[in-house]
């Protein structure tokens, strides 16, 4: 039973070492951000060994179609089979999909300079090895 609350963005994830874990997307939101009302995504995954819920932003400024945030949505949709548009039009889908995340702890900008956090630095395939990373990348 998931009794572990669900933090608010990923300054508020549970300080975890850096390293892969396996992940199920529980559900996605979409919402704007801005003067210019641009659009990110929130995606909230359980990371059921360590039995924490863990979110992680994608940000999508108008006019920037090539950021990172635009990577990391194409690398997830190819690990649980989707497509980026999927985020938009059909985000259900992403419920319940199973992949492996690489966690890095995260520097902090802007208000939150000086700070670090844990965030997901890359989306894998759920049949990832861990020992195979070190030597992939």
């Amino acid at each position: 039973m998931k009794t572990a609350s669900i933090p608010q963005g990923p300054w508020y994830n549970a300080d975890l070492p850096d390293g892969v874990y396996d992940a199920e997307i529980q559900y996605l939101t979409r919402s704007t951000y801005g003067k210019e009302e641009d659009m990110f995504l929130q995606f909230v995954l359980w990371l059921p060994e360590e039995e924490v819920y863990f979110t992680t932003n994608m940000y999508f400024p108008k006019g920037k179609s090539n950021n990172k945030s635009a990577f990391r949505l194409h690398r997830l949709c190819k690990w649980v089979g989707l497509v980026p548009q999927d985020a938009l039009d059909n985000p259900d889908l992403f419920k319940g999909a199973e992949l492996k995340i690489k966690v890095k702890t995260m520097k902090g900008t802007g208000s939150n300079k000086g700070s670090t956090y844990s965030d997901v630095d890359l989306f894998l395939p759920y049949a990832f090895e861990a020992i195979s990373f070190q030597h992939a990348v």
